[in-house]
């Protein structure tokens, strides 16, 4: 396991066996040949073969719960087929016995991942499609928030607003955590709370109602979420799932949300988008998403869920699971200053990419995308094992 908490990441090394048995046949003058390499290694690191290689790190889904993403399989050629089936059967195993309900993994290239489909078994997610913004498009896209918002203030009240002696952030100066290696909870909280300080003042004078006009102006502002909003953010969840006609695929309620966020390490993190004021008025749960319940003063009515992931190439990234904002409030901007507030937690934690997911078919959430700098991850394909395949997958029976 990486020393990095966050993303908590995996390694997983198959070695083989067969090289150490010819060794220990051949006597000592055979280590005599061995390479330079292995000079300074101890003799039974030296005897082993590498036959192959995972990463993996936990996800999270809104729908789901706890979900493992394979970022890397790499297994030698010679007996590639074997051995990446070795190396999915202990996968498998990993996730059962963490009780995730969903694997994902994504390959480029759709024979590829036709292959890996017909192999094994995996739901191949065509229509889904991969978005991210490296992080000079990350930074193209923060500079634009003059052009959305004239009036966005970088004063220094908002800055000491936003942090304190003790802070790991100094927001005066603008500066990040880019020479941290790793990120602990403090700092991922510290972060959250100097950003979403910064942009409020420019989210509270977007005064918003309803879409049909009627009722009085409201002042909404972002918060990182705490504890309490478990309910709220399930309702959001629930309500979408009814919206999509998927109530039976989300396995999850606002119980699990409240265990899988908090302690020392959580799963997942949100920002949440609320109506000012002390008194609120909770959405049913049973209400479709758009109802007008919940929308009263302290309601959320908004939120940016994301957790971060880990890429053996790239590094760390932050992976927006979930965006979304209630109908009689969307037009406003809210959308956008979630996502710059996104874009800016990641660029000050150091994530190399900001990544997220998009139907094919959902024209408008593409363009509004794009028009923030973001670009279609081309030819990468999304290849997932739901809890039923998991239950369904054939282990290889091992051979003495």
């Amino acid at each position: 396991a990486s020393t990095c908490s966050h993303p908590l990441h995996f390694y997983i090394l198959f070695e083989s066996s067969s090289a150490s048995d010819e060794r220990a046949g051949a006597g000592d003058d055979d280590n005599d040949n061995d390479d330079d390499d292995y000079a300074n290694t101890s003799k039974n690191n030296s005897e082993s073969v590498v036959k192959g290689v995972a990463m993996w790190y936990f996800g999270y889904s809104t729908w789901q719960g706890k979900v493992m993403n394979v970022d890397t399989i790499l297994t030698t050629k010679n007996e590639g087929t074997i051995n990446e089936k070795i190396v999915l059967d202990v996968l498998v195993k990993i996730a059962k016995c963490f009780s995730l309900r969903r694997i994902v993994y994504q390959i480029q290239g759709g024979k590829e991942a036709e292959l890996f489909k017909e192999k094994y078994g995996a739901d191949l997610l065509g229509e889904w499609l991969t978005l991210a913004m490296r992080r000079d498009q990350m930074t193209s896209f923060l500079n634009t928030q003059s052009t959305w918002d004239p009036v966005f203030s970088r004063s220094e009240d908002i800055a000491k607003d936003a942090t304190n002696s003790n802070s790991i952030i100094d927001v005066k100066r603008g500066s990040n955590v880019s020479k941290e290696k790793n990120i602990d909870l403090a700092m991922i909280k510290c972060v959250i709370d100097a950003v979403v300080s910064k942009i409020n003042p420019s989210v509270k004078r977007r005064k918003s109602c309803c879409s049909d006009g009627d009722g009085p102006l409201s002042s909404l502002k972002l918060r990182r979420a705490e504890e309490k909003d478990s309910e709220p953010i399930f309702n959001l969840v629930r309500g979408l799932a009814l919206y999509e006609k998927a109530l039976d695929e989300v396995h999850v309620d606002e119980r699990v949300y409240q265990l899988d966020g908090g302690g020392d390490n959580p799963m997942y993190h949100c920002i949440v988008l609320e109506v000012e004021g002390d008194s609120v008025t909770r959405g049913d749960a049973d209400a479709d998403v758009d109802d007008e319940a919940g929308t009263g003063a302290g309601a959320v009515v908004g939120m940016g869920f994301f957790y971060f992931g880990c890429s053996m190439i790239g590094g760390r990234f932050l992976y927006l699971e979930d965006l979304f904002i209630k109908k009689e409030y969307r037009g406003n901007g809210y959308g956008k200053a979630i996502m710059y507030a996104l874009t800016e937690i990641a660029r000050d934690l150091n994530c190399q990419n900001f990544v997220w997911q998009a139907l094919d078919w959902n024209t408008p959430a593409l363009n509004f995308y794009k028009s923030i700098g973001a670009e279609v991850c081309d030819g990468l394909i999304t290849l997932r094992f739901d809890h039923e395949r998991m239950q369904n997958y054939r282990i290889m029976e091992v051979v003495d």
